[in-house]
């Protein structure tokens, strides 16, 4: 019995380790998203840092993107279509990550249903691919402390 135990459990271990996950994520920048061909357009925001709750963040790589349909199929997945964007802490120098102080749907008005932080990305995805021939501008409001909301407005770089 200890031995069959054993045997399950070291061919599991070497199954798994061999397979792994089969899914893919989203570019993390605008240089990894050209690299693999999954970069759509470059937008560019009317304001170069924002406050959110009592922090500066310094807004950085603006794009749309897409990703392909697993790691080991390498076809560009036609269904995904997301905005990307990037903040930076303006002291630290520090990568936006949530922080478990607040409550980011309390500072970051994404003006969708769809918007969220993923791997310190903040991203909007849009259900609809056929949006993005059209999406020139895009509405975001960061929130300060005294909750006073501030839009910036990315804009696609033609």
């Amino acid at each position: 019995m200890k031995t069959k135990t054993l045997l399950y459990l070291i061919i599991n271990i070497i199954f798994f380790s061999c397979v792994g996950p089969d899914y893919t994520s989203l570019p993390q920048n605008i240089k990894d998203a050209k690299k693999d061909n999954l970069l759509y357009d470059i937008y560019l925001p009317n304001k170069k840092s924002v406050m959110i709750n009592e922090r500066e963040y310094i807004i950085n790589d603006a794009f749309t993107t897409t990703k392909f349909n697993s790691a080991k199929d390498k076809t560009i997945n036609k269904n995904v279509f997301t905005f990307v964007f990037k903040l930076k802490n303006s002291k630290t120098g520090e990568k936006f990550e949530y922080d478990c102080d607040f409550n980011w749907n309390d500072y970051i008005n994404f003006n969708s249903e769809n918007g969220g932080i993923h791997d310190s990305n903040l991203s909007i995805s849009y259900k609809d691919s056929e949006i993005r021939k059209k999406l020139d501008t895009i509405k975001i409001g960061f929130l300060d402390n005294r909750k006073i909301e501030n839009t910036v407005i990315f804009t696609k770089d033609k």
